[in-house]
């Protein structure tokens, strides 16, 4: 069987053909070029199972292309993922973006990534600033093994580190300060989670459950950062779509955060806001 037959027959099962390619990459270790150049070479028959086995998981089962290649693009870099870990969004990038921003016009010298699964936030804040020192902190043990080896991979050593810690507990009992809190923790609503999109359930349901309201781990992050962040400090949320009037109403309840902005995604959704922390 030629790489082109296999791409002909299964072509029609894919809204994009590229994830065909992807496969056939993740197989054979090819490029794209590659690829184009030699569509009708006979693949060897392990290449060929293989290949024809990861095509049919993602059709029959839903299962997630990234966890098959383990690979997801995010922010310019390329980050190893599996089961877990959430795999790194598009619309994840804004809160990316905006870190960069303000570290760059507040001179910000060092940061945590809090619920970091596979490290993607703060290893890309750390890679595409001048912030010093990136913590990143999960309560999965799995989770961190990725975000080391992501560190590794990115040759981000110098810059960033991790932290076993159900939040910010450890942090506090280690008196860590610090002037950026990034986080895009678990605000799915408990009662969504039987309904989310069949690939998503391949995800691990702890880095995605927020309680019954969707924000149980805002409301602690809220309450725990207030003993982390320095004065001035900054706390960024990437939030569910449906989330910004209950944030507002969280901070409202503790005067000493004040929103600064709240930003939409590319799709026009609420998804990330930044506040500010100041003592009392």
């Amino acid at each position: 069987m030629t790489i082109r037959e296999v791409i002909n027959e299964y072509k029609d099962k894919f809204e994009n053909i590229q994830d065909i390619y992807s496969i056939i990459k993740y197989v054979t270790e090819m490029d794209n070029l590659e690829i184009s150049l030699n569509k009708e070479l006979n693949l060897p028959e392990e290449y060929k199972t293989k290949i024809i086995n990861c095509l049919e998981k993602i059709i029959n089962e839903n299962y997630p292309l990234q966890y098959l290649t383990h690979t997801q693009a995010f922010f310019n870099e390329n980050y190893y993922v599996d089961e877990n870990v959430l795999i790194p969004r598009q619309d994840t990038e804004i809160l990316v973006e905006k870190a960069i921003d303000y570290i760059r016009n507040e001179n910000i010298k060092n940061a945590i990534d809090l619920c970091t699964g596979s490290g993607a936030i703060g290893i890309s804040v750390a890679r595409n600033s001048d912030v010093e020192k990136v913590l990143l902190i999960d309560i999965s043990e799995g989770a961190l093994d990725i975000a080391k080896r992501n560190i590794e991979d990115n040759f981000m050593e110098d810059k960033v580190s991790v932290l076993k810690s159900n939040l910010l507990d450890e942090a506090i009992k280690s008196n860590i300060k610090t002037d950026m809190i990034l986080s895009n923790p678990p605000y799915i609503k408990s009662k969504d989670m039987a309904s989310l999109d069949a690939n998503v359930k391949y995800e691990p349901a702890l880095a995605l459950d927020g309680g019954a309201t969707g924000m149980d781990f805002y409301e602690k992050i809220v309450e725990q950062a207030k003993q982390v962040l320095n004065n001035n400090g900054l706390l960024i949320f990437e939030i569910g779509y449906d989330e910004l009037e209950q944030m507002k109403e969280l901070l409202s309840k503790n005067k000493e955060y004040t929103m600064l902005e709240s930003v939409k995604d590319y799709g026009g959704n609420d998804r990330v806001v930044v506040c500010r922390f100041q003592q009392m």
